[in-house]
């Protein structure tokens, strides 16, 4: 797959202007693309960018309660296993925390009712009906 094809996988992130933010790109679209870019070998420090993934995340799970009962609703930044920021608006947090914290990681998340997004995904079911002879 060429650069050109994978970047048509892109989806955009939008502000409420409609104005592009920031980009998606599901897992191995990312994986494919950071191999045809050589990117990869030169990251030798992804096992602590995952390290910190995983312990910001943990952080948020313990924090979720008293999270949600302040800020439930709007999205909250977590670095290095404390709340350092908040805002209605994802986009604009995303700003400031890019600011604050360049080439870091920092969980950025929706204070939603679970701290685990939950997804139903359904499915056809094929149904048999006996016809009888009457």
């Amino acid at each position: 797959m060429y650069i050109n094809e994978l970047l048509q996988e892109v989806q955009y992130v939008t502000d409420n202007q409609g104005t592009r933010q920031a980009v998606l790109l599901d897992l191995d679209t990312w994986q494919t693309l950071l191999n045809h870019l050589d990117l990869v070998d030169e990251h030798p420090d992804d096992d602590e960018r995952q390290k910190a993934m995983d312990r910001e995340e943990s952080a948020y799970q313990a924090m979720h309660a008293e999270l949600y009962a302040q800020y439930a609703g709007q999205h909250v930044a977590i670095f290095q296993g404390e709340l350092v920021d908040h805002d209605e608006d994802g986009n604009i947090l995303y700003q400031r925390v890019r600011q604050k914290y360049p080439g870091k990681f920092v969980l950025i998340t929706p204070v939603e009712p679970t701290p685990e997004e939950i997804y139903r995904i359904l499915s056809p079911r094929l149904v048999v009906e006996e016809v009888s002879d009457v």
